[in-house]
């Protein structure tokens, strides 16, 4: 059987309750484990990428899970995941 690579796989943890020590134990598995990015909700970005600096990529997510946000909203939120970090982003289509 074939090894998986990590660089290829994205860690997450999308939990509405995440602490700030959960998305530190998230970071440090991306770190230890050599994952290509620690993807979080929007509100932890900052927390995450002072985790892995530039050491790993920052993912996050847009009007996740059903994408119901209006066109503006989904606009504001992309600008300010990549001001907070966010290498990469999931966009959740209407």
């Amino acid at each position: 059987m074939n090894s998986i690579n990590p660089k290829v796989l994205d860690f997450a943890n999308h939990s509405a309750d995440a602490t700030e020590k959960d998305i530190q134990k998230l970071c440090e598995a991306v770190l230890q484990y050599g994952f290509n990015s620690a993807f979080v909700n929007p509100i932890h970005v900052k927390l995450a990428k002072s985790y892995v600096q530039d050491k790993a990529k920052v993912g996050t997510v847009i009007s996740f899970p059903l994408g119901q946000d209006i066109r503006d909203v989904k606009i504001h939120s992309i600008r300010e995941a990549i001001q907070d970090g966010a290498d990469e982003l999931d966009v959740v289509p209407r």
